[in-house]
């Protein structure tokens, strides 16, 4: 039989799940849709311009360069030579490798655990083997005769 009490607290539940799930759904309505932009739409980026209004062969650059100042050729090719020494220098420069391998104290703790756990796993492995061939030699209780190998 159930107790009245449980039945309020039954309908307090149903009531909660009720709640939930209607904020859920509040939240779920206000906010904005996300979908895939179908072939032909626009990205929907904020300026609200689609794909056919913006030119196909427009190029983003950063604000700073400009394209129509004038350049000066010495300029850039400094510019030019900075970059190429700098590839140079980028290819020259010596690969440090460090200390070789058996050096690191990395290596001489994985060394270690593998040799542990091949010890272990060959002492693990006898033991399992000789007790499933029956294990130790029990002695003769007392007052019995014993057979064979100290076996009744």
């Amino acid at each position: 039989m159930i107790s009245p009490t449980s039945r309020i607290s039954l309908t307090r539940s149903k009531l909660g799940v009720v709640i939930i799930g209607g904020v859920a759904a509040l939240m779920l309505l206000s906010s904005h849709v996300v979908r895939a932009a179908e072939p032909g739409e626009g990205s929907g980026e904020f300026g609200g311009a689609t794909d056919s209004e913006k030119p196909k062969d427009q190029k983003y650059q950063l604000q700073a360069s400009d394209p129509d100042a004038p350049k000066d050729p010495a300029v850039e090719a400094a510019k030019k030579k900075a970059a190429m020494e700098a590839e140079l220098a980028k290819k020259n420069k010596p690969v440090d490798e460090g200390p070789p391998i058996y050096q690191k104290w990395q290596f001489w703790a994985i060394v270690g655990g593998v040799a542990a756990l091949t010890v272990g796993a060959i002492f693990a492995t006898s033991a399992i083997v000789h007790g499933i061939n029956g294990g130790d030699v029990a002695p003769c209780p007392m007052g019995y005769t014993c057979y064979g190998e100290g076996r009744r």
